[in-house]
């Protein structure tokens, strides 16, 4: 049992960059963290895309047990927090995930709750903290009755768990269905038809880098406007974070060749053993109707980590079939606006949905 009058917490304002790298870097090596709250995340985007940032920060006597980086942005009635992002759409198009503090395990459950009381002394009826994008579950300790928390944001994430398959004793290609495994067989031999298909991985941070530039082209024939690639924080973000990362040890981009047919890439991340499929860039000018690069690059993937032996490949949010078909594991990720339960914030949601039963 732990003595609770040793706990503290402080929200500080602009720590240097070295200060919180030595604070987060500790503090990572005793918590469960994912690869967007570690610091090659998160030191990355402090670099890159932020200016003022207030620090809350727990601490056991001493030591510090709880840490994440709150952006405050002022209007004329409301202070609005943010969590690890910046409220700046344009910035934010990196897309964190898994958005958490970093905790150290030993006291998980006693920083949570003082986490949750700081932020909630932290506003009034009118400011809002915004979490996200975050398991729904691993957020809920944030909410009480007097906070009322609304989705902003949701959606569905798919993972393959490695190690469910492994204790069945049985392989990833028995876990997926007939028509499915059909389906890529054809896709691969009509790949090799047109010439020998081919896997590979960036070797160093230059070709890294130019293997990103080159993914711009197709990502943007697929998303047109909304692909990152078309804003210069988004590329400037991702080229830092290659970078800076020695030895390709946790960015991985991976191409897909046929001959010369080039059939797309994968930029993925990997962290504690998991990997993370990050984005996509494919190519759909394809030699044969039945060659499906996204399914291809992906299962030529997951048999790579499987090989690896990894634990897993998180395919992060958003819904698809394919995501659906090689999945074991789903989970509800959300975003959520957080606000003190007033008369006020039952007037506002009491409008949005009338608003919303209009539109419909």
């Amino acid at each position: 049992m732990r003595d609770s009058h040793q706990y503290k917490c402080i929200l500080y304002d602009n720590l240097s960059y070295e200060h919180l790298e030595n604070i987060w870097l500790d503090l990572e090596k005793k918590s469960v963290a994912n690869f967007f709250i570690s610091w090659n995340w998160i030191g990355n985007w402090l670099k890159q895309h932020v200016h003022k940032h207030k620090s809350l920060i727990v601490y056991y006597g001493d030591e510090v047990v709880g840490c994440g980086i709150i952006i405050e942005s002022k209007s004329f009635f409301r202070n609005t927090y943010y969590l690890n992002h910046t409220g700046d759409d344009n910035l934010d198009q990196v897309w964190i995930e898994h958005n958490n503090f970093v905790i150290d395990n030993r006291h998980n459950e006693n920083v949570k709750l003082i986490i949750a009381n700081k932020l909630h002394s932290m506003i009034n009826v009118f400011d809002k903290i915004v979490v996200g994008v975050s398991e729904l579950r691993s957020i809920d300790y944030l909410t009480s009755k007097k906070i009322h928390s609304r989705n902003v944001w949701a959606a569905n994430s798919y993972k393959i768990n490695f190690l469910k398959i492994k204790e069945k004793n049985i392989n990833v290609d028995d876990t997926l269905s007939s028509n499915f495994k059909r389906q890529i067989k054809r896709s691969i031999k009509k790949y090799n038809a047109y010439g020998e298909l081919r896997l590979s991985e960036a070797n160093g941070n230059a070709q890294a880098q130019e293997w990103f530039d080159d993914m711009a082209k197709y990502h943007q024939k697929k998303w047109s406007e909304d692909s990152g690639f078309n804003n210069k924080d988004f590329i400037r973000f991702h080229k830092s974070m290659i970078n800076s990362d020695q030895n390709c040890e946790h960015i991985k981009i991976l191409k897909l060749e046929a001959g010369t047919h080039l059939a797309g890439y994968v930029y993925l991340y990997i962290y504690n053993n998991e990997a993370y499929f990050y984005l996509s860039a494919l190519n759909y000018d394809l030699p044969h109707r039945h060659c499906k690069p996204g399914l291809t690059i992906h299962y030529l993937i997951i048999c790579k980590l499987w090989i690896d032996g990894l634990n897993g490949y998180d395919f992060l949010g958003g819904e698809s079939r394919y995501k659906k078909s090689f999945s074991n594991e789903a989970v509800e990720l959300v975003k959520v606006d957080l606000q003190r339960s007033s008369l006020w914030t039952v007037m506002l949601n009491s409008l949005r949905n009338i608003k919303n039963k209009i539109s419909v």
